[in-house]
């Protein structure tokens, strides 16, 4: 993919259920301290996603799991379920980062990640957000 002038600072791709509340809710938080602008969004289900994983992409769907290409540009390394999550918190750093550490045992975590992604569209109502249009791939 060809990187506009719009996505040029950003270093990491999320890619999310867009039809899911919780999900928006949690890029929702990413963004307000993201204050560095490290991270860009792009729905699972959209054409950035396809072209950045190919056949992965069906597979990710599948599994109902949040992904994240690290530097998505050029070497774009896969976290996906909580080692995704705990990641994210690693970039954004300060408090956040100390959280990080969790990345290393995704198997203690992913259980209660599956747990909670089965039934997200029951755990959470309410209305939807827009991505800042500066933050998003299609």
């Amino acid at each position: 993919m060809k990187s506009t002038k719009k996505d040029l600072k950003f270093k990491h791709l999320i890619l999310f259920d867009s039809n899911c509340t919780l999900c928006q809710k949690a890029v929702q938080q990413i963004l307000s301290v993201d204050k560095k602008k490290l991270f860009i969004f792009s729905p699972l289900n959209g054409k950035s996603a396809k072209e950045y994983l190919g056949e992965k992409q069906k597979s990710y769907l599948k599994k109902n799991t949040l992904v994240l290409l690290e530097n998505y540009k050029t070497t774009s390394k896969i976290s996906i379920r909580s080692k995704a999550v705990f990641r994210i918190y690693t970039h954004i750093g300060g408090f956040f980062f100390f959280l990080g550490i969790f990345s290393y045992f995704p198997f203690l975590f992913d259980p209660i990640y599956n747990l909670i992604a089965q039934h997200r569209h029951k755990l959470t109502k309410g209305k939807e957000f827009t991505v800042p249009q500066e933050r998003f791939l299609p």
